[in-house]
């Protein structure tokens, strides 16, 4: 059951588009960066924040594992193994400290640790041949999934980033891969960790992230790329003060690659407000059921971000579920959707304030069917000399006719 348009905690959502105050003031002119391509977006609603050559194509290097390990949560069970093959261990290594041997294995986990931290191009590829056969058919899956969530200027040839002149993506078709990254528990946290042990079926490795990443207390994780054309990549999420921004740079300078990433951010973050819009166990609806007035509470905080001198161009919907049965207090019966340019953004389950049994059909009991049936049986019993006797008057009738011909 939908319920569409609801007012929330007595406050009206602005439907359809992002509309400006009047009298909002000028948009602040962006600072610059080294990179040669830049960008910011909202990591809620996707939309850019900061913008140099976002949409232009260049070479994102390691960044592209971010797409890869999506790919390897989604496809892979949790400890389904990976095992390297001599392609996978010829690959162009990305550091000296864990470096696969031919035929040595290691969990679906272990290779999304090695992936994030050590961004280990043997172990890439070596995903890359587990769920898809050949990197080829890794490389569909790979531009199939980026245009699935709208990263659609781009052209990925490689599981690892290592160059290839058609391997092609632009900042913002990064943005959006790094959003939906947040999506998947595992590789958000894979982003975000800083060392880790990793254990393969012949050792077990310590592995450290030497990048500067975790030197921000405002990330979240991050994934950084080289290659002598590429140059320097970087993506980083970042969350500060209820506001979270994603900022990836291309064809920078080791020197600056983390500046850029602080420009950037610190001008996203400077150009969103914050609204709160519910509180964990705040009551956003009620409805009736079984003659009781059930409140449906909200399970965790939520707040909106928008662009400073707009209002927010979001609409809700509440949704139930699963009350045919009644319901318990505390047991999630529906969610509130809160819906950005026709997408679901964000989905808050629901609780009920209370128990409401619904009453069970009276089941009949053995004396009652055993009546039902008896009179059945006494009613068919019964019919069948009546239907005998109308039988034989219509015979005799029939007799009757024919001899009066």
């Amino acid at each position: 059951m939908l319920r569409l348009g609801k007012i929330l905690l007595g406050m009206s959502l602005l439907f359809g588009a992002a509309v400006p105050h009047a009298g909002a003031k000028a948009n602040v002119a962006q600072p610059s960066i080294t990179g040669e391509f830049g960008v910011a977006i909202d990591a809620v609603t996707g939309e850019i924040l900061y913008n140099k050559n976002a949409m232009k194509q260049g070479y994102p290097a390691s960044m592209t594992k971010v797409l890869s390990a999506i790919i390897l949560a989604e496809n892979l069970k949790d400890g389904e193994v990976v095992t390297a093959s001599a392609d996978a261990v010829s690959q162009d290594p990305s550091n000296q400290v864990f470096l696969l041997k031919k035929g040595e294995q290691l969990s679906k986990e272990d290779a999304l640790k090695a992936m994030m931290i050590k961004s280990s191009n043997d172990v890439t590829y070596a995903v890359a041949e587990k769920i898809a056969g050949n990197t080829q058919a890794f490389a569909k899956l790979m531009n199939k999934k980026a245009k699935d969530i709208g990263a659609v200027h781009s052209n990925f040839v490689t599981p690892n980033g290592l160059h290839d002149d058609r391997h092609v993506t632009t900042p913002y078709d990064l943005a959006l891969i790094a959003k939906e990254a947040m999506k998947v528990p595992s590789v958000l946290k894979a982003m975000g960790t800083k060392e880790d042990v990793i254990r393969t079926n012949k050792r077990k490795v310590r592995i450290v992230n030497n990048s500067k990443i975790h030197d921000n207390p405002l990330a979240l994780g991050g994934k950084t790329g080289y290659t002598r054309k590429a140059q320097n990549t970087l993506v980083e999420i970042m969350e500060k003060d209820g506001k979270t921004v994603i900022a990836v740079v291309m064809k920078t300078t080791l020197a600056q690659e983390y500046n850029d990433i602080r420009i950037m951010g610190n001008f996203a973050f400077n150009k969103l407000n914050v609204k709160p819009i519910v509180k964990t166990n705040q009551a956003v609806d009620s409805m009736n059921l079984q003659g009781k007035d059930v409140s449906l509470l909200a399970t965790q905080d939520y707040s909106l971000t928008f662009k400073k001198g707009e209002q927010p161009g979001y609409k809700t919907e509440i949704e139930t579920f699963g009350l045919q049965n009644g319901c318990k207090a505390g047991e999630i019966i529906g969610n509130l959707n809160v819906i950005y340019e026709g997408k679901v953004i964000k989905q808050i389950p629901l609780k009920s304030d209370k128990d409401v049994m619904v009453p069970m059909k009276k089941e009949a009991t053995k004396k009652e069917k055993d009546q039902t049936n008896a009179s059945g049986i006494v009613i068919y019993s019964a019919g069948i000399p009546v239907a005998l006797y109308i039988g034989l008057l219509i015979l005799r009738n029939l007799r009757q006719r024919q001899y009066i011909k």
